[in-house]
């Protein structure tokens, strides 16, 4: 019989009350809420300044890297305020224009969100 099994003690067992109050859905609080929505804003805009620098990318080409270097081959040009529309020289460690290495790992057509390769991180 379960009920008096040795590893429960008698004491522990729920009552009625407490079975139905566990058993309610409960609703988060308006903190708790407010922080969510904050949070959820602030995503949606990170994803829209990511969204709107990666499509200065007019055409992309392929990426590699070399030690600490990525090196873009191929047929990449970008039409950002800042680089004319052309060809893209080797890029170390941080930005190319408004693009990280990250916006670029994403774009080359050798790799993409799924790629393993470390530098999409």
């Amino acid at each position: 019989m379960g009920f008096f099994r040795p590893s429960r003690k008698f004491t522990e067992i729920p009552t009625p009350e407490e079975q139905y109050r566990a058993a309610q859905v409960h609703t988060p609080s308006p903190e708790f809420l407010e922080t969510q929505r904050r949070l959820s804003e602030r995503w949606a805009e990170r994803r829209a300044a990511t969204e709107e620098r990666r499509s200065k990318v007019v055409s992309a080409g392929t990426l590699r890297r070399r030690g600490r270097t990525v090196i873009l081959e191929g047929d990449w040009k970008l039409a950002t305020g800042s680089l004319p529309v052309g060809e893209v020289p080797r890029v170390t460690h941080g930005k190319l224009g408004d693009l990280t290495i990250k916006d670029l790992h994403a774009l080359a057509t050798n790799h993409g969100p799924k790629c393993q390769c470390g530098l999409g991180r």
